[in-house]
């Protein structure tokens, strides 16, 4: 039976890389960062904010599609913590929190160069 897997944590925590070592050919992924990298043909954090309303309503839309068929595995990627749990509730789903310590977040993010709102979204989760 087709499960559907909430992976939450900060930016940067490695939610990405562990959706890649898990899933399944075959297995539906939403990540927003790839949506958006797709829908505005830039590289994964240089989507420009006017493209983002966008982002969100192909996201909601897959969702919708997702609540009626529920029939293929799917990950749902999210750095939003509240936002994770009414994704568990919505879709029974199991969730797997990837929370690092701060520091290695930090160092992340700084190595691969920071993107708009990632520290902000960072402290949200370790402080919410």
């Amino acid at each position: 039976m087709p499960k559907t897997w909430i992976i939450a944590g900060p930016p940067a925590a490695g939610k990405t890389t562990y959706v890649m070592e898990n899933s399944q050919d075959g297995d539906l992924v939403l990540d927003l960062d790839l949506i958006a990298a797709a829908l505005s043909g830039m590289a994964v954090g240089a989507t420009p904010d006017h493209i983002w309303p966008y982002v969100w309503a192909a996201r909601d839309g897959i969702l919708r599609e997702l609540q009626q068929r529920r029939d293929v595995t799917a990950w749902i990627i999210t750095s939003k913590r509240a936002y994770a749990q009414d994704l568990v509730r919505m879709f029974k789903g199991r969730r797997v929190d990837l929370v690092p310590p701060q520091r290695t977040i930090a160092e992340r993010m700084l190595r691969r160069g920071t993107r708009v709102g990632e520290m902000d979204a960072a402290r949200e989760w370790y402080n919410g």
